[in-house]
């Protein structure tokens, strides 16, 4: 398994039977080409003059070195798919706290529980959701294209909301344009880029609605609901007049059991950790 499946930046060499495959865009190939046939032609010049043997040995070997580099280059081209952003004004300081809800025994893992999105504002709570469902497209298999992770860190915890990056739909975008391009781009390696927005706020863990509620009495990968709250000056209120959103499964971490097969850990890294005092 790939242990930096979410690694920032592009691939720079992939082993293939312990032999090392360079990558390089397909935008340079023309440059590299162009390269070898300067070292090729260095080559036979350098024949043509008269040196000791070992040193056109060690020229010799030298050339056949770079042969075998460059036959063992893999260009790339890249295509982008673009998740959708909001097309309202985002404004983290009006989603103000999360409450967790069984509805029936907390304790019971079968009961059905609600996770609620609290925010001060109905109408930014509505857009709010309405960005969230253009990244849910729950399927069949149990697998929502909607990603909900807690990232515990001692006195706070982290709420990630993203859109899967490894989704059904992207997969297959990027196996439409592998096919379309198998004749003109042949022998060349599809690389897939996507573009989304990562949504991740902190909270206090303390507190009348405690995560835990939810997370020691409900299974990751069993169903739950998504749901808008309104905080009215006391406690959080049901807007009814949004749908909730079903969710099929959830992670919940602390920041050093992330791999690189998490998503969240590139982003933890490079933008959370650095401002993060005390680090679980």
């Amino acid at each position: 398994m790939n242990k930096d499946k979410f690694k920032i930046g592009l691939p720079k060499v992939k082993f293939e039977k312990g032999i090392p495959r360079v990558f390089v865009s397909e935008k340079h190939e023309k440059r590299l080409r162009w390269v070898v046939r300067g070292f090729t032609a260095l080559g036979i010049l350098i024949s043509v003059i008269s040196f000791p043997w070992y040193i056109s040995l060690a020229i010799a070997l030298t050339f056949c070195t770079v042969d075998f580099l460059v036959e063992n280059v893999l260009f790339y081209y890249t295509s982008a798919y673009i998740l959708p952003f909001p097309d309202f004004e985002y404004q983290s300081e009006k989603w103000v706290a999360n409450m967790f809800m069984s509805m029936g025994e907390p304790e019971d893992p079968e009961s059905l529980k609600i996770v609620g999105l609290t925010f001060d504002d109905s109408i930014y709570a509505q857009k709010f959701f309405e960005l969230l469902r253009s990244w849910s497209k729950g399927n069949e298999n149990r697998n929502g294209d909607l990603k909900l992770t807690f990232l515990i860190d001692e006195d706070m915890y982290f709420v990630y909301l993203y859109p899967d990056p490894e989704s059904e739909l992207i997969e297959n975008v990027f196996k439409k344009t592998r096919k379309e391009n198998e004749l003109n781009k042949y022998g060349k390696e599809h690389l897939g880029l996507i573009m989304q927005m990562v949504i991740c706020k902190g909270f206090e863990t303390k507190g009348q609605f405690a995560l835990g509620m939810f997370t020691n009495n409900h299974p990751e990968d069993k169903s739950y609901l998504l749901a808008p709250f309104i905080w009215d000056g006391n406690e959080p209120q049901p807007l009814t007049e949004i749908e909730p959103i079903e969710m099929f499964g959830y992670k919940c971490r602390i920041p050093s059991e992330l791999t690189g097969n998490d998503f969240e850990k590139w982003h933890w890294d490079s933008l959370v950790s650095k401002d993060r005092v005390a680090l679980g």
